[in-house]
């Protein structure tokens, strides 16, 4: 594995003590991919994600989607997943990736091109890469594939420890209303302002995916993400 980022700032997240943690500070909710770092602002208020694949896929966007910066603004990423059978109610956990296309390259260029020249994206990228060449069938393990590498190099302890479960354990109460709006994309909270490589040119871009606040802050990214 490609060495983690140089120790310039502490990047440990402290013990969640948020109200909307559950009483064992676990969360459960869809395996999305890469979203956004609102969503991360809210997951690590807790303690452990438990990603919930057994519940109907009713049309989640963010599921496969995510938006990155690039030169010339803001660009979608989407990952073909195999149309549902007809009158069949799907479950997320029965999400199949699509071999249509040659997505992984497209999706791993665009990452490339945007990033290549921001401050961690080096550290990150072969491991990062490995995940879009081998990757599973199941677009669910897939990103939780992508989240592990993601908590792992931001050192988010046991949120980068994630397994997929069908069922939730104990009876955990519902997502919090803002965790809600950021899975489905529709955050409307103050965005996390910080460091864009592109930023210059085009300005500050709101509710991107966690590959930009990785990318352009490294081991400061738990920083800005407790700082919501």
């Amino acid at each position: 594995m490609t060495a983690k980022f140089a120790p310039t700032v502490s990047s440990k997240v402290p013990t969640p003590t948020s109200h909307n943690a559950f009483a064992d500070g676990t969360l459960t909710a869809p395996p999305l991919y890469a979203p956004s770092v609102d969503f991360y602002a809210r997951l690590v208020l807790y303690s452990r994600w438990m990603p919930l694949t057994d519940v109907p896929f009713n049309g989640l966007k963010t599921i496969n989607r995510c938006t990155i910066a690039t030169p010339n603004g803001v660009q979608t990423l989407t990952i073909p997943i195999e149309k549902p059978e007809k009158g069949r109610h799907t479950l997320i956990a029965d999400l199949r990736i699509s071999d249509h296309g040659r997505w992984e390259h497209m999706h791993w260029g665009a990452l490339f091109s945007a990033y290549g020249k921001s401050p961690f994206f080096e550290y990150v990228a072969d491991d990062l890469h490995r995940i879009y060449e081998h990757h599973s069938h199941w677009l669910c393990e897939f990103n939780m594939a992508i989240h592990n590498i993601v908590a792992d190099y931001m050192q988010l302890g046991q949120l980068g420890c994630a397994t997929i479960v069908k069922e939730p354990v104990g009876e955990p109460a519902a997502m919090p209303k803002a965790l809600v709006e950021a899975a489905h994309g529709s955050d409307t909270t103050e965005p996390l302002v910080y460091h864009q490589l592109w930023s210059e040119r085009n300005g500050f871009m709101p509710h991107l995916s966690i590959f930009d606040l990785l990318f352009n802050q490294g081991n400061a990214a738990p920083v800005v993400l407790l700082s919501l």
